[in-house]
């Protein structure tokens, strides 16, 4: 397919990129041309080459010779884009002048989103003493089950399979408008460039999933870049594109752009500037919320840092809030003074730092206005009341840095599947939180902390308590 006129980048998918060739010409390949990992340097690497097995596999190989004596240890390190660790893996080595390392990445028992990016070194040790690490490199595991298109600029690229053209086409209008939007409301140009997977029915979907529990629409994987979504081959889709295409890339440039290890911007704000930037008219939502709140409804924003639970009732509050609270907020201190907090976390304020840098509000004083000018009578909720830790999904060490988001479909648009793929029994332990994204997940309300150290240091709590009464 032929670049179009508008600087996009139009082409077939992935094949190309995926190598799948039989052992005796990886052999050939792996062991023809070496490359010195730095200048006068007696080990060698020859050119990486992975074979994608996706969703179940990515192995690693790599050609490696020594003039100096035989290779007698290697290692091979690999990490998906922000993760919080990297994977290292000891490589068995049949000591030799010339070898080829080898490591499979077994997937199939986790979730490992298309297109993650996966970025990877080798570091290898000579009989005389010498080491060598290659350059780091990256490959993205793509979903090579389909035969997909794809349009790409510098800030994004959208892929598709077995629909028209102008379908991929549509799509990349409405993401490049939604990126140029963001852009201005940001004021700051993305780290990396974002991509949009779109798949025609459930079951694609959850067919790199190992398990579905969800009758979700797409998810979104803020640290990586990489949103997918289903969008149905039949009917008409304009509505649903022009809503969760923007939603979901607010998501990712919201991440690229508060991202801090010392900050944690809350879950209301995020889904709020999410539905904000959405290409349809919020009227229905904003009466919604404010109609909730004055019937004595109010679910505090403190209340909304992390996960919105399960309840549809209170999920689609806690939603409709957060819309409403952004919506105040770009009312009142402009599309800057949103910008400015959004900076202020990605710079490492906490949430009272943020707010009083950019707004000279702490978050109370900012949610007692967002009340008032609802119309909510003073005085009618107590926001001083201390409430107990929200329950916030964190991941263990070696997991995905940032919770993924699911996208929740409209009334009259069909809904994913409940679905599990097929895995082996005997395959082995269970996956380890180092063996890939996501691993595992917290729900202590203090990250680190055991549930049993949770209670403990609430019986001490409740202990110091009654001391203090019994005292006075």
């Amino acid at each position: 397919m032929a670049a179009s006129g508008n600087g996009l980048d139009c082409r077939p998918g992935l094949w190309a990129r995926v190598v799948r060739w039989p052992l005796l010409a990886l052999a050939l390949v792996l062991l023809a041309g070496v490359r010195p990992a730095q200048a006068q340097d007696p080990i060698r690497f020859g050119p990486s080459v992975l074979e994608n097995r996706f969703p179940d596999q990515l192995a690693f190989a790599v050609s490696v010779e020594s003039s100096a004596g035989e290779i007698s240890s290697a290692d091979l390190y690999f990490r998906l884009r922000n993760a919080a660790s990297i994977n290292h893996v000891p490589l068995e080595v049949e000591p030799g002048k010339e070898v080829v390392l080898r490591h499979t990445w077994d997937t199939s028992r986790i979730t490992v989103p298309p297109s993650a990016p996966v970025y990877y070194y080798w570091k290898v040790t000579d009989s005389s003493g010498n080491r060598a690490t290659s350059d780091e490199e990256l490959f993205y595991y793509d979903d090579v089950r389909y035969d997909w298109q794809s349009l790409e600029n510098e800030s994004l690229s959208v892929w598709w399979h077995d629909r028209p053209a102008e379908f991929g086409q549509q799509v990349m209008e409405i993401a490049g408008r939604a990126v140029e939007e963001l852009r201005d409301l940001f004021g700051t140009e993305l780290d990396y460039p974002m991509r949009v997977l779109v798949y025609n029915e459930s079951e694609e979907f959850a067919g790199w999933h190992t398990y579905v529990d969800e009758f979700i629409a797409g998810q979104a994987f803020p640290a990586l870049g990489v949103t997918c979504q289903i969008v149905p081959a039949f009917g008409s889709n304009e509505r649903w594109l022009n809503d969760v295409i923007p939603h979901e890339i607010a998501h990712l440039y919201f991440y690229q752009v508060t991202d801090h290890p010392l900050s944690s911007p809350p879950r209301w704000l995020n889904e709020g500037v999410a539905q904000h930037v959405e290409f349809r008219d919020h009227g229905r939502d904003l009466g919604y919320a404010q109609r909730e709140i004055l019937n004595g409804r109010l679910l505090p924003l403190r209340t909304l840092t992390g996960g919105f639970g399960h309840d549809e009732t209170r999920f689609r509050l806690a939603y409709a809030e957060g819309l409403s609270a952004v919506t105040y907020l770009v009312e009142t201190y402009g599309a800057a003074g949103l910008a400015d907090l959004m900076i202020a976390y990605g710079e490492g304020d906490s949430g009272d730092e943020a707010f009083q840098r950019t707004l000279g509000k702490t978050p109370e004083e900012f949610e007692e206005d967002w009340l008032s000018w609802l119309g909510v009578p003073q005085g009618t909720y107590d926001l001083s009341t201390p409430v107990w830790p929200t329950l916030v999904p964190l991941l263990l060490p070696g997991g995905e840095q940032s919770t993924p988001t699911a996208t929740f479909p409209p009334t009259g648009t069909p809904k994913a599947v409940s679905a599990t793929r097929t895995v082996s029994p005997d395959t082995g332990p269970p996956p380890r939180a180092e063996d890939g994204f996501g691993a595992g997940y917290c729900l202590c309300p203090l990250a680190g902390i055991s549930a049993a150290s949770c209670l403990l240091g609430l019986a001490l709590l409740v202990a110091w308590r009654l001391s203090r009464i019994a005292r006075s």
